[in-house]
């Protein structure tokens, strides 16, 4: 081939692929501008870090459950799904320098928090937003997967279609409040039953993995010793479940995580709320089996507030 007809093959190659790279950028572009959870609650974090007293670490459970609006002191829930007490701590340790009111710190301990990573279950794709939104690094977040550098492959081919066809103009988290709180209204009873509640503690009890529970006590530990040292109160809280998830948990389980906050609590001084068969909540608190609505995040609130904080504050 010529000269002159290989300029004219890249020519012809370069006008073909270009539509498809500028189509390609402009979504790379929108996607970077869709609200997620992870994004989102950065957002709201960053704007009110002069100004917390009280931060709230946990999964989905407690991201539900608890409202820091109705706290007597400016409280925010950093929360979210799936989130492991890797990321709780990795947060903690990269904010809390950067809140000089803080005086206390709330970890929700659910009934698989002790032996659960994100890496080792099928959702370790979260890990790449945690890399994306709060530049937290897991270890399985590898340099060489597409996820490290394209929105279209972090969100996945269907869902990019799918927020394309709407204009890129879509908000996945419209429950999140301001403070982090996610608001869910509803009772979805077609989802509480034994047999769903089973399923839930089953999935639980497979995430859990005997390895990481020494590595994450040793690594929460580590924290409330250090927040200890620097006069920021800790508390732990099991968030509440419904009996339909509860009666399937597994005793051993149950008994080791007791025994492991009560080491905690012992060492630190920290007062441990079990609200996790708590007679107190009734089926319409929940929205499934072992997430609260929006009237059993009341309670939560108001019986952290009531019970454990304002005696914290009181004896300060």
């Amino acid at each position: 081939m010529s000269h002159r007809g290989i300029r004219k093959f890249f020519v012809r190659g370069f006008v073909f692929a270009l539509p498809i790279i500028l189509i390609l950028g402009y979504t790379e572009y929108k996607l970077r501008g869709v609200p997620n959870s992870y994004s989102t609650k950065r957002k709201h974090l960053e704007r009110q870090l002069d100004s917390i007293e009280v931060l709230v670490l946990g999964s989905s459970q407690m991201a539900d459950a608890l409202n820091p609006a109705l706290f007597r002191q400016h409280g925010f829930n950093l929360c979210n799904i799936a989130q492991p007490l890797y990321h709780d701590i990795q947060l903690a340790r990269r904010y809390i320098p950067r809140m000089p009111r803080l005086r206390c710190v709330i970890f929700s301990l659910s009934y698989f928090s002790f032996g659960y990573n994100l890496e080792d279950t099928g959702e370790s794709w979260r890990d790449y937003y945690y890399y994306h939104f709060w530049d937290i690094k897991a270890n399985d977040v590898k340099w060489y997967d597409a996820r490290t550098v394209s929105y279209i492959a972090l969100y996945q081919p269907k869902r990019v279609l799918r927020y394309a066809a709407r204009g890129f103009t879509v908000n996945e988290v419209e429950g999140m409040q301001p403070n982090g709180w996610n608001r869910a209204e509803k009772t979805h009873y077609e989802l509480i039953n034994d047999s769903l509640g089973h399923e839930r503690v089953r999935t639980h009890d497979v995430l859990m993995k005997q390895s990481r529970v020494d590595e994450n006590f040793r690594s929460l530990a580590g924290l409330v010793g250090d927040l200890r040292n620097q006069g920021i109160f800790t508390i732990f809280v099991t968030p509440p479940v419904y009996t339909t998830y509860s009666k399937f948990m597994n005793p051993a389980t149950v008994a080791l995580n007791r025994r492991l906050i009560d080491s905690l609590c012992t060492m630190y001084g920290c007062p441990y709320v079990d609200l996790s068969t708590d007679q107190r909540f009734v089926i319409t608190d929940f929205q499934d089996n072992d997430h609260l609505n929006e009237a059993g995040a009341e309670k939560v609130s108001r019986i952290l507030n009531n019970e454990t904080l304002s005696r914290f504050y009181a004896s300060r």
